[in-house]
């Protein structure tokens, strides 16, 4: 079985983190679980990047137990890599500038691919999705706090 997919992940404690990149599948219907449990075990952790993986499983909403309740004060900066406005990825968002409560800025990354084999040659309906995304970033963006520095790459 996924570690991802069980409810309630065993993770260690991560005292002396600063900087964590999370490979997250946004269908995953513990994601929020997970994310949260990692914040908690990171009290120091001052950087989150979250690279979405998309997967074409069934988008149901967020399993949701005890994420309300995480809280962190040392995170200020959050990038989102692969970020492209859907509902679920709007849901991450707000979770995470609700339990950052320190949080200064965030950078929305609409890559339609990342990783190692990445062409940075793109074909123009990538370009077209790449710029809707940016589109919903700004649009999100008047729903964040403004004392939050927003960036969209």
């Amino acid at each position: 079985m996924n570690a991802w997919s069980k409810m309630d992940p065993v993770l260690p404690s991560l005292p002396n983190l600063k900087r964590l990149e999370l490979v997250i599948d946004e269908y995953e219907n513990f994601a929020l679980l997970h994310l949260a449990s990692f914040i908690k075990e990171s009290p120091c952790m001052h950087t989150l990047v979250l690279r979405l993986s998309r997967s074409w499983g069934k988008k149901s909403p967020f399993a949701k137990k005890r994420a309300a309740k995480c809280s962190h004060a040392c995170l200020k900066v959050v990038e989102i890599v692969g970020y492209s406005g859907q509902s679920r990825q709007t849901e991450l968002v707000m979770y995470l500038t609700k339990s950052a409560r320190n949080l200064e800025k965030i950078v929305f990354n609409p890559v339609a691919r990342w990783g190692p084999s990445f062409d940075r040659l793109r074909d123009h309906s990538a370009v077209k999705d790449e710029e809707w995304s940016r589109a919903q970033a700004r649009q999100l963006k008047e729903k964040l706090p403004a004392t939050l520095e927003v960036v969209c790459l």
